[in-house]
């Protein structure tokens, strides 16, 4: 969901950009006129797009970011949280 939005935005601001620099149909209160710092801008927002698109695709196509899940509810679940911090929990979690 966030790798969709982030991709509409940055798309309608690269149109936004190319529209303002390439053509005149724009006022002039409408143009751009910091145009580094809105190209940055622009170039970060692709690459956040670029990162959370390879995370959901990580997520939805391999066993990398699933087996990562399962490690970490296996070995950090909030029953060991709780023994590991008052040390008087029995097996299941539950205090005695």
């Amino acid at each position: 969901m966030v790798h969709g939005i982030l991709g509409v935005f940055a798309e309608l601001l690269g149109s936004y950009i190319a529209l303002a620099a390439a053509t005149h149909l724009l006022p002039e209160v409408l143009k751009l006129r910091r145009w580094r710092f809105w190209m940055r801008f622009e170039l970060v927002l692709w690459w956040l797009v670029l990162v959370t698109g390879l995370g959901t695709y990580l997520y939805w196509y391999t066993t990398i970011l699933a087996s990562a899940e399962q490690f970490f509810f296996a070995f950090c679940s909030p029953c060991d949280t709780l023994r590991i911090r008052k040390g008087r929990a029995d097996a299941e979690g539950t205090l005695w």
